[in-house]
Parts: C-alpha cells; structure tokens; sequence
C-alpha cells in the first residue's frame, strides 16, 4: 500500500507518539482552554520534527482524559499533522477490537471523521470481525502482537494447541497472531503488527519468519529500548521492514535527565520542550539510519 511504499522509499523510520499527557506540559503552553494548551505542544512539535518523521501516533487514552477538549485538540492535530506534514502517517492508538458490527463504526469515525491513516487493534475477535478494517486498503492496520509491557506474557506467551492446526501447536500466541496476520489476514497489504522493542528474541524471531511482514515498533526510549538493537533484530533477509515509535523518549526530552546529561544547554529551559524534541528525533533518527548502513 501507498502508506508503506512511503516507508520504504524515505530514509526516515521514526514515528513521534504524541502521547501528550496535560499534566506533563510545560508553562509556556498552558492556556485557560485545556484543548488548545494539548493542540499548541503538538503544533509545537510537529512543526520541529516534520522534515525527520515518517509519522505521529496519538494515544487516545491522554486526549479522552480530558474529555470533549482533549478529544478535540485530537481532531484538531490531526489536522494539523496532514497541513504540516503532508505525507507522514497519523496513526490513531487506540486498540480496539470488536464485533463487526461496531468494528464498522469506529472504522468510519477514525479514517472518515477522524481523518487518521492508521489504527491499533487488537486480535482477539478474529478474522471475521475485522473485515470492516481489513477491506479498507487504504490504511494501514496494526495489530497487536508482542506488545512491550513487562505482563504481555501472561496471555502472548501461552502455547497454542490444537489438533486441527498442527502447524500452530505447541507454538506461543504471539507467534500464532504474526503467523495470521501475514499469511491470511494481509490480503489488502495493509496489516501490520506491534512488536515492542523490549523483547528482542521475540522481534528477531517475527522478522525472520516474515521479513516482508511490516512492525510497529514501540518502547524505544523510555522504556528501555535501544533503536540500534531493534534494527539489527528486526532486519531479515536484508529487509528492514519497520518503523520505530519513540514517544516520552521525544515529547518529554526538555526534561528526562539523560537527555539533559548529554545536552546541558536545555537543563532549566523547560519552554525549549520543541527544540529538545528535535534534537532527540534527530539522535534516534541518525542512530537508525547508521545502524541500516552495517546490517
């Protein structure tokens, strides 16, 4: 799809995740209206980070946490992220995953009224339940896999059995999903799975058994991911078929002490947050793209 041939085509493999939580914004953004203080950090942002991102992925839990304003500033930057940076994929997280019928609802309010390119989902109601995505060839549809949360294990990890599908027994469910996704769900070219940077062997295992299978790959940053060991894991077969989310890890530079560590000019500059995340784009960006150069 026209989405990932972008991909492909760009040197840039990060995504900013615009997790803009309201309680972690800086004074020099604050307004009396809470949507427009959400709306300003992400133009912020966005306007420093457009020429470096392959894309923005808004979370919708810290927009739905303020409510009617929060869900509009939502609106809004996606808007704005089209405006700014025409080209870049906006992804909604959202995670959702339901029956059909509601399935067809949240497709129409995401991509039609929402404007988003992309969306998070999860697996659980099966093939069936998911045409209404599936259909739609135009985005992209990223379902979750081995997700970066240290208890992802207690149900991802669990090993299949049944005797009708031999080929599946005996392996964990994660594996079980990827296997899915590319093999019978992916008839449009337009699934992609989340593979969490903090589970290396399990990324290597994904893209060597399906290196032409595209991977959202979140948790570098603040949770411990390292952008160089999720190239050389996620590379197969001479195929990087990846993008990398850094959301904290970018947004919230201005003030992540390692970050601080290494570049002291913003220590105290809190109303420098745009030009600390460029700079940390900058970093993950760069990382990425020496690392393509050796594998």
């Amino acid at each position: 799809m026209e989405l990932f041939e972008d991909m492909r085509t760009k040197r840039h493999h990060a995504v900013v995740g615009l997790d803009t939580d309201y309680i972690h914004l800086p004074l020099s953004v604050l307004r009396a209206d809470v949507g427009d203080a959400m709306f300003d950090f992400n133009a912020r942002i966005v306007e420093v980070t457009a020429d470096v991102a392959a894309g923005y992925k808004l979370n919708l839990g810290f927009y739905f946490k303020k409510g009617l304003k929060g869900l509009e500033a939502m609106y809004r930057s996606v808007q704005m992220i089209h405006e700014i940076a025409p080209g870049a994929a906006v992804i909604a997280d959202v995670k959702t995953g339901d029956i059909g019928s509601s399935n067809e609802a949240w497709a129409t309010g995401l991509f039609d009224e929402f404007g988003f390119d992309a969306a998070t989902f999860h697996f659980y109601t099966g093939k069936e339940a998911m045409q209404p995505f599936l259909v739609r060839a135009d985005k992209a549809i990223i379902i979750l896999c081995r997700t970066s949360n240290p208890g992802g294990g207690e149900f991802q990890d669990l090993e299949v059995v049944d005797p009708k599908l031999p080929a599946v027994t005996g392996k964990p469910l994660y594996q079980v999903v990827a296997q899915h996704v590319a093999e019978q769900w992916n008839y449009n070219g337009n699934c992609m799975i989340v593979a969490g940077a903090t589970y290396p062997a399990e990324l290597r295992y994904l893209s060597q058994h399906w290196p032409e299978q595209w991977k959202l790959i979140p948790a570098v940053g603040k949770q411990g991911g390292k952008a160089k060991d999720v190239v050389e894991n996620a590379t197969a077969e001479g195929k990087f078929r990846a993008v990398i989310n850094s959301s904290r890890g970018v947004i919230l530079a201005y003030s992540d002490e390692k970050f601080l560590a290494r570049h002291p000019e913003f220590r105290g500059r809190p109303e420098k947050f745009a030009e600390a995340a460029r700079v940390a784009m900058l970093e993950l960006d760069n990382e990425i793209t020496a690392t393509l150069a050796l594998v």
